[in-house]
């Protein structure tokens, strides 16, 4: 008998190497798509869930600092840089 791997062997590790490295890799990006990636995109967030829920949303950001978003789609924070954010995407 002869010591080593055959070629098929070889191919079937390849291949399950090959769909866990694809499997990890969808993972990450779905995982990815869902966080806000800046203070812009959770200040919108926060806002359209506010939005939506009927009720006032309240967070703390590192750049930002606490703001409250309001159905009505205000936003009212500690402090914070000019940002026009356009009207409500679906207001009450």
């Amino acid at each position: 008998m002869r010591a080593g791997f055959t070629l098929i062997e070889l191919l079937l590790t390849i291949a399950i190497l090959g769909l866990a490295a694809g499997v990890a890799a969808l993972a990450l990006r779905a995982g990815e798509s869902r966080a806000p990636h800046g203070w812009r995109e959770q200040l919108l967030a926060a806002r359209t869930r506010a939005i939506t829920t009927g009720a006032a949303v309240t967070e703390v950001t590192d750049s930002v600092g606490r703001f409250t978003a309001y159905p009505s789609g205000l936003l009212i924070a500690d402090s914070m840089p000019r940002l026009h954010l356009g009207p409500p995407a679906h207001a009450p």
